[in-house]
């Protein structure tokens, strides 16, 4: 069991490295807050930081605005109703 939680976070780190992380991250925040996702964008954005840790605030303000954007639509879509 321990060999899969460290091929899976083996493979994360490698994955969180690359450019494409970083839309992925933005769409993930985006869609989390307009649905009611059960898997938070911080399981993203953990290794994202952890392996460019340099990047932190940039990550993280990509995923906040992200987040409140997903959120402005979810309330505009709530009060055309």
């Amino acid at each position: 069991m321990k060999s899969f939680f460290t091929s899976t976070l083996d493979y994360i780190l490698k994955q969180a490295v690359k450019p494409v992380a970083v839309y992925f991250l933005f769409f993930w925040s985006f869609i989390e807050a307009w649905f009611i996702i059960p898997i938070p964008p911080d399981v993203i954005l953990a290794p994202m930081t952890l392996a460019k840790p340099n990047k932190a605030f940039f990550y993280a303000n990509v995923t906040t605005i992200a987040s409140v954007m997903g959120c402005l639509l979810y309330t505009s879509d709530a009060a055309d109703e």
